[in-house]
């Protein structure tokens, strides 16, 4: 529950009695993490913490972005039972965070850099670009360091350097491009704001997990063991009464590479596999909007499952990805752009909830129609039940 202190600061002369009077509101509370290679604890005011969180992008064209509309996207994280944010490579409107302040939502706030940037410039153009990217970093945390919502500062999403950046290429992986802008970023950070982790970029000590989407499929994550999981997540239709489909063709069967789906952002490569297959597999869009929210529902269950049942060994908390499009998409978000729910979001609601009953299968199956699982005649079904709690006040 959050408490909000406000702190004024009057400034008068003596031919003047008042001059100008500034307010802002402020909290007290204590951050810590403990972040090591396959090890990440939260700690909130001395007590340890399981953060449930998704990655988040209010909108594309951040001038259209209003107060009413942040409240409603934080109402929506809230009622799905989520007690973290992740502003995904970018800074919020600044309503953002005074409104998670009030809501007790707690933000991973990521510098606005992703991928790779500045690969063999010029030695002055190199100069300069650091430069700027360290002013900025300034200004970031001067801007955002009073928010007692904002519990982590990341540098740099994906940055070739890292693991999880590897997919960038060979050459700026092996040359560990960005890496000591990145590392200098953090070092300022953590000169200016002392009171929070500082994370040099996401995708080092924290993980992007896609297996079920980019790599493998849906049954890997059960031998995963991450230590902070910060990205996981499917693509997924949205709902068939989506005002989304006015820019989208709708005639079907829809070519996989449809120049208007594919500006949307639907990846068609995936969809065929490990996805729930092509378009031309379907009979009508309706069962194909059916089958993928249908798929992401079952994905996001079973791998909130995975980290819940270990958590604290090693799991630390979770960020799913994504909660709401910034555009009207095709995306991984369980809100589209017109904050209409897929099957997804009741899935990330009920997955997240405080106190969660879970069921972990044990291997012996085979996997037929994307997730049901057969076993052969005589099998044995082996079942263990995982029942978490997260709430305190519960223990």
């Amino acid at each position: 529950e959050p408490h909000l202190y406000q702190a004024q600061l009057t400034i008068s002369t003596r031919s003047v009695q008042f001059s100008n009077k500034i307010a802002q509101d402020f909290g007290v509370r204590d951050v810590r993490a403990v972040i090591e290679p396959g090890r990440w604890e939260w700690h909130l005011n001395g007590r340890r913490i399981f953060p449930k969180g998704s990655n988040y992008v209010s909108d594309f064209y951040l001038n259209r972005v209003i107060p009413e509309g942040l409240r409603r996207d934080l109402d929506l994280a809230r009622n799905a039972n989520l007690d973290l944010l992740r502003v995904h490579a970018h800074i919020a409107p600044p309503d953002f965070y005074h409104l998670c302040d009030e809501l007790g939502v707690m933000v991973m706030c990521d510098f606005p850099l992703i991928w790779t940037y500045a690969f063999n410039l010029p030695p002055d153009d190199d100069i300069a670009f650091r430069a700027s990217v360290q002013a900025q970093v300034e200004d970031m945390v001067r801007l955002l360091g009073s928010h007692p919502g904002v519990v982590l500062w990341s540098m740099h999403n994906e940055p070739p350097w890292t693991p999880d950046g590897s997919f960038l290429g060979g050459d700026v992986h092996r040359a560990e491009v960005n890496r000591p802008m990145d590392e200098a970023s953090a070092a300022r950070a953590r000169e200016l704001d002392s009171t929070r982790p500082v994370i040099a970029a996401s995708g080092e000590y924290d993980q992007h997990l896609y297996h079920g989407w980019y790599t493998g499929s849906w049954p890997d994550n059960r031998n995963l063991r991450p230590a902070f999981p910060t990205e996981f997540g499917v693509q997924a239709l949205p709902n068939l009464d989506s005002p989304f489909w006015a820019t989208a063709n709708t005639n079907w069967p829809i070519d996989s590479d449809d120049p208007s789906w594919a500006h949307a952002g639907y990846q068609a490569v995936f969809w065929a596999g490990p996805g729930v297959g092509a378009p031309s597999q379907f009979i009508s869009l309706a069962d194909y909007v059916a089958a993928s929210q249908a798929y992401q529902a079952f994905f996001i269950r079973y791998v909130i499952d995975q980290w819940r049942r270990k958590k604290f060994d090693p799991v630390g908390g979770y960020i799913h990805f994504l909660f709401t499009d910034g555009w009207p998409a095709i995306t991984w978000a369980v809100l589209d752009y017109y904050r209409l729910p897929k099957a997804g979001y009741q899935a990330l609601a009920e997955s997240s909830r405080p106190v969660h009953l879970s069921l972990d299968v044990e291997p012996g199956f085979t996997v037929e129609g994307g997730f049901r699982l057969v076993y052969p005649v005589g099998a044995t079904l082996a079942v263990a039940l995982y029942l978490v709690n997260d709430d305190y006040r519960l223990e």
